[in-house]
């Protein structure tokens, strides 16, 4: 029963997982433009552009975390709930 239900889970985790490393690497590359692009943003008004797409970039990847960190709690209330039924059904046997 945990197999089956650990299956269940395994895909929409790995895709989920999968998007929050592309979603990574974009805040990678909006934080390294925003620190190399220092001198520009003296230069020309470019920051508060070069800042808003960090900001979008960082709540696109923590929409996404949130979603990650639900299926994992999901996941662990299933697993956790399989293990005390067993527990009882155990027990109810002895």
């Amino acid at each position: 029963m945990a197999l089956i239900i650990n299956v269940l889970f395994a895909r929409p985790m790995k895709t989920t997982h999968k998007c929050l490393s592309r979603k990574n690497s974009i805040m990678l590359e909006k934080l390294t433009n925003l620190l190399a692009g220092m001198e520009l943003v003296k230069i020309f008004p470019v920051g508060p552009r070069l800042s808003k797409e960090y900001k979008a970039a960082g709540e696109e990847y923590f929409h996404i975390r949130k979603k990650a960190n639900q299926l994992t709690a999901g996941l662990e209330c299933v697993n956790c709930f399989i293990d005390l039924t067993g527990a009882l059904a155990f027990l109810g046997l002895v």
